[in-house]
């Protein structure tokens, strides 16, 4: 819900917000989609050392906290971080996402958990977008939007929490 949301509304939120032309705006994409590369490479080995759930819980929080900080912004810079920190969570989660499957419900039944979760990924793609759009259609501008994509990445980060080693799965 919240990538897909700040990947769709995060230009115009920054145009709307800070003013910004959309070449500028745009940057922020770029600035993203680098720091999730290397976010992906620190995830990658950070999962193979730490306690995968920990890593997905704190960056789950880096999420929030990023997104609070673009829903507030003021200027170019604090975007740039919101665009920073953002990308490094996102990039740091995905392979602990993909690997704590496999830890958590074994490599047998890899590809019945991915087919199970996969659907509710697409749905909260699709559903993220609209929610944060309708509501900065209706309330005017995102910031609202923004701070309820904050929450549902902080109440994310407490049900992975809540998730032991070896509970079922049906």
């Amino acid at each position: 819900i919240v990538v897909s949301g700040i990947a769709v509304h995060m230009i115009p939120h920054t145009m709307q917000r800070l003013s910004l032309r959309l070449e500028t705006a745009a940057v922020l994409v770029t600035v993203v989609a680098i720091t999730t590369i290397l976010g992906t490479l620190i995830g990658g080995y950070i999962g193979d050392r730490r306690d995968k759930r920990m890593g997905i819980f704190l960056c789950m929080l880096g999420h929030a906290t990023a997104v609070l900080i673009l829903a507030f912004a003021t200027n170019l810079s604090q975007a740039l971080v919101f665009a920073v920190l953002h990308g490094l969570c996102w990039g740091v989660r995905s392979p602990l996402i993909l690997a704590i499957r496999a830890e958590f419900f074994g490599r047998g039944n890899y590809a019945r958990i991915l087919g199970l979760s996969q659907p509710m990924v697409t749905v909260g793609n699709m559903a993220g977008p609209i929610l944060a759009g309708a509501m900065a259609d209706k309330l005017g501008d995102y910031s609202l939007a923004l701070i309820v994509l904050a929450c549902i990445t902080v109440m994310g980060s407490g049900l992975i929490l809540a998730v032991r080693k070896g509970d079922e799965v049906t």
